[in-house]
């Protein structure tokens, strides 16, 4: 999109050390990312 200047959606899970421990990049601006998977990331990674 030329107006905002956004090339993809991309969701990113960082600890608290600033380490990114997942990272999903949807190329296609009009595609959602898997939310689910990023929750299940985030389930892993607490441990839980």
């Amino acid at each position: 999109m030329k107006e905002t200047e956004l090339l993809a959606r991309a969701v990113a899970i960082v600890d608290g050390t600033g380490t990114i421990k997942y990272l999903q990049i949807v190329p296609e601006l009009s595609d959602e990312p898997d939310y689910d998977s990023a929750l299940e990331a985030i389930k892993t990674i607490a441990g839980g």
